[in-house]
């Protein structure tokens, strides 16, 4: 049996004057699959995550998400769908705790609107415990390693129940040791049926964690192919060459 598609965008485009940074663009993802897209710099691969994330709005596009169309242009409205995003730099406030940084505006509350922190920790241990991701939650995250910190992002999106991760160059500034620590999260995450949209320049990333690949060469989607071993997918990533 398939694998349900958890995201279909097509025709996505946008134009800034007489700039298109993106040109009729499409990409799906399905459960469980880790699509790398990848093109040089400037080729659009930021604008369409962009989109994706709603901190931009396309000229014209579509986008759904499990067979339901999201109107695109509004960040709440992309999470509230399950699209969540880890950036390469942290979006963690350094100084709180993991649990707090978990629950960050949205912490249970009891009568009078007071903080359930004995819900709220509960809840947390749930979601660890669920997800496989070891974390101190009385820890500030200021005192947590890279890695570490990225996990917490990660907990953080799966608490706002997102299906779908985007990834912009999740391990800038992790040791060997430490992406691999990471791709085995991620490999929790595919087993879960989390879909993740994947970008890095390292090319030897995208052979051992893609299963699918889209490549975008100005603006344009210049090729698309499946398993991230094929020789396929291998060819297109060597004919852009300097990502």
């Amino acid at each position: 049996m398939s694998a349900t598609v958890l995201l279909r965008a097509t025709g996505l485009t946008k134009v800034y004057g007489p700039v298109a940074a993106l040109s009729d663009a499409a990409i799906e993802l399905k459960a469980g699959e880790v699509r790398s897209l990848v093109g040089a710099n400037g080729a659009g691969k930021s604008t369409l995550i962009k989109i994706l994330t709603g901190a931009v709005e396309p000229t014209t596009g579509v986008i759904e998400v499990e067979g339901k169309g999201v109107a695109p242009g509004d960040p709440q409205r992309m999470i509230d769908s399950g699209i969540a995003c880890i950036y390469q730099h942290s979006n963690l406030v350094p100084a709180m705790s993991v649990l707090d940084n978990l629950y960050l505006g949205r912490q249970p509350t009891r009568g009078f609107g007071f903080l359930d922190r004995r819900r709220q920790r509960a809840q947390a241990e749930k979601l660890l415990e669920d997800c496989r991701i070891h974390l101190d939650l009385d820890a500030p995250v200021s005192q947590l390693s890279t890695v570490k910190q990225k996990e917490v992002e990660i907990a953080k999106a799966l608490a706002l129940d997102a299906k779908i991760l985007l990834m912009d160059e999740p391990t800038a500034w992790l040791s060997r040791s430490e992406v691999e620590r990471l791709f085995q999260t991620i490999r929790m995450l595919k087993g879960r049926g989390v879909g993740i949209i994947y970008i890095s320049h390292i090319l030897d990333e995208l052979y051992e964690i893609s299963d699918t690949v889209t490549i975008l060469r100005d603006g344009k989607v210049a090729a698309a192919a499946g398993n991230g071993r094929s020789q396929t997918v291998v060819s297109g990533l060597e004919q852009i060459g300097r990502l």
